[in-house]
């Protein structure tokens, strides 16, 4: 029993520690140039990060594919996101909070440099949901969820420590609401295809209205 609870803490601990490692993939957002290296930089932190959360979810028995994804769940991703979206503005709206991140991405995206546009593009809206999705949806809301008996728990846990993540605290009305739908698409669906598709379209639809 011991010995279990150890290698729980120990696999906590290192799921935790992924958290901050998959930033490296927002990494190239840094660079003052964008280049050749740039790009072959994205290519292989994504596909390394992607590869590591892969044989972890296999090591674990944490199974990121249960069904199939269909025309059915992808419509119910999209229309999640559109309410996860509408929601997001409503909120805003009467609880209005800065997000330091906004400004640092609109400044990309109006760069005269196409590479650097490009990169940002694929970094915040489709590499950046996907490794998150496999994340805390994929490894983290199931193995809390498996050692606590507890989908809620697992699912509360999961959504907390997406929030921490991209606003340094813990609440954030936005972003809890949005780590809670992608949990439930992810429950729902059991296909974390799904999940990633509606993130991505959550982050595309944000980038859209930056400039609005």
């Amino acid at each position: 029993m011991t010995k279990k609870i150890v290698a729980n803490v120990g696999i906590g601990l290192g799921l935790l520690a992924l958290v901050f490692l998959i930033q490296l993939n927002g990494a190239s957002l840094m660079f003052k140039t964008v280049n050749i290296w740039t790009l072959l930089y994205m290519v292989i932190i994504f596909v390394s990060l992607t590869w590591v959360l892969l044989r972890i979810s296999r090591h674990r028995e944490l199974r990121l594919v249960t069904n199939r994804l269909t025309p059915q769940m992808v419509l119910g991703a999209v229309l999640l996101a559109l309410i996860l979206t509408a929601s997001a503005i409503g909120l805003a709206l009467f609880l209005p909070s800065e997000h330091g991140s906004n400004q640092f991405i609109s400044y990309h995206f109006l760069s005269n440099d196409r590479r650097l546009v490009l990169v940002t593009f694929v970094t915040i809206n489709l590499t950046g949901p996907a490794l998150e999705e496999l994340l805390f949806r994929g490894l983290i809301l199931q193995f809390i969820s498996k050692i606590s008996h507890s989908a809620v728990i697992g699912l509360l846990i999961s959504t907390a420590l997406f929030t921490y993540l991209h606003n340094g605290q813990l609440f954030d009305p936005i972003y809890l609401l949005s780590g809670l739908g992608f949990g439930y698409l992810f429950f729902r669906t059991k296909n974390i295809g799904a999940a990633i598709i509606c993130h991505q379209l959550v982050n595309i639809l944000a980038t859209i209205q930056l400039f609005l």
